[in-house]
């Protein structure tokens, strides 16, 4: 397909994808396929992403309804995929990241992740995870904690969900990021990014595939943080690694 006709596609109104998503699960609710949007979701990521169940479990509806994060079964073309619905200034969702599973028309090989929607109706710089507690969670601290992708920011939120945590879902934190986060008052940034290490041990400098760029971030403190959190949706795979995640979370 061209690449205007993926433009043209209807999914790319992401009310219409969330409308007709909710209508979907109802419909498979009445059949007795799943009890609802949350379960059919929590219970893919369990298999696809390995996390732990006793750990996630008590807060992963409040995580998915705070995000309104949701698994787009295959029924319903462009599924099957995960979709992270991205609030703008005005709390519009205007457009998503998805991520496609191999039986997704929208499965590329060399990519993880599409971005969909209507790109120019979208008010403010792209955040996940930018809603009103964590929001006013940051006001209240003026520090954030940044992390790479969207399960990265509800795998945090599982554990700890007033976190004052959120994902650019860019590699390279820019201006507009970095003003969005001064009118917060933000006084620092804690990135909590998938650091490779560099032949220097465990705690090799980072590479530069993500970070903040500093040209933007003058008189901002940043903190490149280390350590088994720094991939917070392998993290929950392993106990001792959701132990340590979540004390950092804790004392953010």
């Amino acid at each position: 397909m061209s690449y205007v006709a993926f433009k043209n596609e209807w999914f790319h109104d992401i009310p219409q994808v969330i409308e007709k998503t909710n209508a979907l699960y109802a419909e498979l609710v009445k059949t007795g396929k799943t009890t609802g949007r949350n379960e059919t979701t929590k219970k893919r990521i369990y298999e696809h992403r390995g996390w732990l169940r006793r750990f996630v479990e008590p807060h992963f509806d409040a995580a998915l309804d705070r995000l309104q994060c949701f698994y787009l079964p295959k029924a319903l073309r462009p599924g099957p995929c995960y979709v992270f619905p991205l609030r703008d200034v005005d709390s519009n969702y205007r457009v998503a990241q998805v991520r496609p599973l191999e039986d997704s028309y929208l499965f590329l090989k060399d990519r993880k992740y599409r971005m969909l929607g209507t790109e120019h109706a979208f008010k403010g710089p792209h955040w996940f995870g930018n809603d009103p507690a964590t929001l006013q969670k940051i006001i209240e601290k003026r520090k954030v904690c940044l992390v790479e992708g969207p399960f990265d920011v509800l795998a945090c939120k599982c554990l700890v969900p007033d976190a004052p945590l959120m994902s650019s879902l860019t590699k390279g934190v820019g201006e507009d990021h970095v003003e969005y986060l001064r009118i917060l008052g933000v006084k620092t940034i804690v990135t909590l990014f998938d650091y490779e290490a560099s032949g220097q041990g465990q705690k090799g400098a980072a590479s530069t595939k993500w970070h903040v760029e500093d040209k933007y971030a003058s008189g901002i403190q940043v903190i490149n943080a280390t350590g088994a959190g720094s991939d917070p949706s392998d993290a929950l795979k392993r106990e001792s690694l959701i132990e340590e995640l979540r004390y950092f979370l804790r004392e953010l």
